[in-house]
C-alpha cells in the first residue's frame, strides 16, 4: 500500500525518467544534440546558400537581408558553444567516475560549465524569438500595437535568464547550492518556458492569421482580375504553402519547448536530453523557413514567365498593289504606336493595319 501511494503522488515521473542517473542523462544528451547538430549543418549550408545567393548569381550588399543573416550565424555560433561545453562536461564527469570520494551522481559538471552553458540555451530562445517578432511585426505593416504582447513576453524572459545568472553566481560565491536557491532556480526555469511556449503560438499565429487575412483582402478587392482557374488552384496552392512553411517550423519550435518544460516541471533529469533536442531544432527551424520561402519565390517567379507567354504570331505584310513588280512592304503610316508586353513588340499602324515581332 505504501508503494502505491509513492506512485501515484508523482504522475509525472511515469513517463519522464526522473531517477535517471545525472551523468547519464547528460551522456545522453550529448548523443542527441551531436545527431540534431549533424542535421543542423546541412540545414545551414542550404539557408547560407538562400540568404547569399540568387538564381543569376551572388547577391550584393544591398541585397543581402542582413538580419536573417546576423540570427543564421548567431545561431550557429551558439549552437556550436554550447555542443562544445557538453563534451567538455562529460569529460569532466568522467574525471570522476572512478573517485571514491565523489559521488558521480551528484556530481553535474564544474559550475562555471552549467553557467555558461545555460546561457547559451536561453541566449538561443531569445534570439529565435526576437527574429519572430519581427516577422510577425514586418507581416502586420510595421504595426507596433500587434506585437506589444510578445514584447513584453521578450523581455520577461530576459529577466528570468539574469536571474538565473545571478542564480549560477550566488552558487559559485557560496561553493554550494541551498534548497531555496534550487527552489528559486526550478521556479524561474519553468517560468521561461511558459512563456517561450506562449510567446511562440501567439506570434506563429497572428502571422498565419494575418496571411489568410491579407489574401481573402485581395481577392475581395479584385475578384475581375483573378480567373477563375487561379482562383480554384494557383492561389489557394501558394497561401497554403506559404502557411505550412510558417506553421511547420513553428510547430516543431514548440513542441520542443514543451518538452522540456514537461521535464522541467517533473523535476527530471530528463530535461538535459529535451533542452539539447531544443538547443539544435531552433536554428533547424529557422534555416528551413529561409530555404523553402527561397525556393518558393525561384518557383513563383519562373511559373508566370512560362505561363504568360503568348503564342508567336505571323509577320503579317499588307501588299500595295500601286508598287508593281515589288514586294510586299509593311505598310507606313504618319503615327505608330509600340506596346511591349512579355517580349513582343506590336506596332499599330494608323488605319487599322498592325504587325507583330519577337525582340
Amino acid at each position: 500500500m505504501t508503494e502505491k501511494r509513492g506512485l501515484s503522488s508523482q504522475p509525472l515521473r511515469v513517463f519522464l525518467p526522473a531517477m535517471l542517473r545525472s551523468d547519464i542523462a547528460q551522456l545522453a544528451g550529448l548523443f542527441v544534440e551531436s545527431i540534431f547538430y549533424g542535421i543542423y549543418l546541412v540545414t545551414f549550408g542550404y539557408c547560407l546558400q538562400a540568404l547569399f545567393r540568387k538564381q543569376c548569381g551572388w547577391r550584393s550588399l544591398s541585397e543581402l537581408n542582413l538580419g536573417s543573416v546576423f540570427v543564421a550565424l548567431s545561431l550557429f555560433c551558439i549552437g556550436t558553444i554550447n555542443l562544445a561545453l557538453a563534451f567538455y562536461r562529460i569529460q569532466d564527469i568522467q574525471k570522476f567516475a572512478f573517485d571514491t570520494s565523489t559521488s558521480i551522481q551528484e556530481y553535474a559538471g564544474k559550475p562555471w560549465v552549467n553557467i555558461v552553458k545555460a546561457s547559451t540555451m536561453n541566449a538561443q530562445v531569445l534570439i529565435a524569438d526576437g527574429a519572430l517578432i519581427y516577422r510577425c511585426w514586418h507581416v502586420y505593416g510595421r504595426r507596433g500595437r500587434i506585437v506589444l504582447f510578445p514584447i513584453v513576453l521578450w523581455f520577461g524572459a530576459l529577466a528570468v535568464t539574469i536571474c538565473m545568472l545571478w542564480a549560477g553566481f550566488e552558487k559559485l560565491r557560496i561553493h554550494s547550492a541551498t534548497p531555496s536557491l534550487n527552489r528559486f532556480v526550478q521556479l524561474v526555469c519553468t517560468v521561461f518556458w511558459v512563456i517561450t511556449i506562449v510567446l511562440n503560438i501567439y506570434a506563429t499565429g497572428m502571422i498565419v492569421f494575418r496571411i489568410c487575412q491579407v489574401d481573402k483582402m485581395k481577392h475581395s478587392v479584385e475578384p475581375s482580375r483573378i480567373s477563375e482557374k487561379e482562383h480554384h488552384s494557383e492561389r489557394p496552392a501558394r497561401l497554403q504553402e506559404v502557411v505550412r512553411i510558417v506553421v511547420d517550423s513553428g510547430l516543431m519550435y514548440t513542441a520542443t519547448s514543451f518538452m522540456v518544460f514537461c521535464a522541467q516541471v517533473a523535476e527530471s533529469t530528463s530535461v538535459y536530453i529535451t533542452s539539447s533536442a531544443d538547443m539544435i531544432v531552433i536554428g533547424i527551424a529557422f534555416n528551413l523557413i529561409n530555404i523553402r520561402v527561397a525556393k518558393a519565390r525561384t518557383r513563383n517567379a519562373i511559373t508566370p514567365s512560362i505561363t504568360e507567354t503568348k503564342p508567336l504570331t505571323i509577320l503579317e505584310f499588307n501588299h500595295n498593289p500601286s508598287l508593281a513588280g515589288h514586294e510586299s512592304h509593311l505598310v507606313s503610316s504618319h503615327s505608330s504606336r509600340v506596346n511591349t508586353l512579355s517580349g513582343v513588340h506590336r506596332v499599330e499602324i494608323s488605319g487599322g493595319q498592325s504587325a507583330e515581332t519577337i525582340v
